[in-house]
């Protein structure tokens, strides 16, 4: 089935159908943005980084609110996977806050919504709640209107994501969808681009990390010990909402993760956000160096930048 429903996104989302958005003066702002750049979508995209929209209050503008057609999908509790539960993509809203708050009471997704699980879910509820309907959207987006034989990519897609690490140490990811990296690529305009203030690298699905120890200065780093890094050493393989996952790199050996995704693309083997072997556990994301290795098994870093 199919479900109207009004949400707030991201400025920048809104640049890809500003027809969609649902407040008169926010839709004038994008699309006063857009004619500046003679409707190209990336390079207005862009510039809201030196000169962001401004809303009513004269204030940064960083959210807006869109009128979306999602397609719907009912899925048992059971069946429901981490990322759902996380962007609470439940059409019923309460439900989906519900479901969220009900994960955070347990250590990992399987036994919040193991038999167990579900059943404290349901404990003190008038209606049983065993399925919930979801927002999803397999709509294709063309690249560009109007073309006689349009080229099409899924909403959803991801390219990669790109970490930036401050000088205190912390970091921040941005995931860049596979539309938005297409769009760069035809406005020629690179995908990352470094910053002096933070340092940064752009990881992509397929490429190897080596996971650093938390006190580990990626600086003094033996690159020839190849026992000890290929023991830390982990492809990046799935990205969603705001959750990246890797793979150990052989999958000769299923490792344990508390919080680990399985996808049937791996069988058994599960996908993971964390680094098991350190007490406390690291998180990948966190604590990761992307890393080339060539055909004769030299392993080498790539330094953000």
């Amino acid at each position: 089935g199919k479900v109207d429903q009004y949400e707030k996104v991201p400025v920048k989302k809104a640049f890809q159908d500003p027809e969609a958005l649902v407040v008169d003066w926010q839709r004038a702002e994008v699309e006063k943005r857009l004619d500046e750049h003679k409707g190209d979508v990336a390079k207005a995209v862009r510039s809201l980084k030196k000169d962001p929209l401004a809303d009513l209050k004269g204030e940064e503008l960083k959210e807006v609110t869109v009128f979306k057609t999602y397609t719907t999908q009912v899925v048992s509790l059971s069946g429901l996977s981490a990322a759902q539960v996380k962007n609470e993509q439940a059409v019923d809203r309460k439900i989906g806050r519900d479901l969220k708050a009900h994960r955070a009471k347990y250590p990992d997704h399987k036994s919040a919504f193991s038999s167990e699980g579900i059943s404290e879910f349901n404990k003190g509820r008038k209606n049983i709640v065993n399925k919930v309907k979801l927002r999803v959207s397999h709509n294709p987006i063309a690249l560009k209107e109007g073309e006689k034989n349009p080229r099409y990519v899924k909403p959803g897609n991801n390219y990669g994501v790109i970490i930036r690490e401050s000088q205190d140490g912390k970091r921040e990811t941005e995931i860049i969808s596979f539309y938005e990296a297409v769009q760069l690529a035809m406005a020629e305009e690179p995908i990352f681009t470094p910053r002096p203030d933070k340092k940064g690298f752009l990881l992509q699905n397929g490429q190897a990390v080596y996971v650093m120890h938390p006190e580990e200065d990626p600086m003094t780093i033996d690159w020839k010990d190849i026992e000890k890094i290929t023991r830390r050493m982990y492809i990046c393989r799935k990205m969603s909402g705001r959750q990246v996952y890797f793979l150990p790199h052989t999958i000769s050996k299923v490792l344990a993760s508390k919080d680990g995704v399985n996808t049937n693309e791996y069988g058994s083997t599960p996908l993971t956000e964390f680094h098991d072997y350190d007490k406390p556990r690291t998180k990948i994301i966190d604590h990761c160096i992307r890393i080339h290795v060539d055909r004769l098994g030299n392993i080498s870093p790539v330094y953000p930048k």
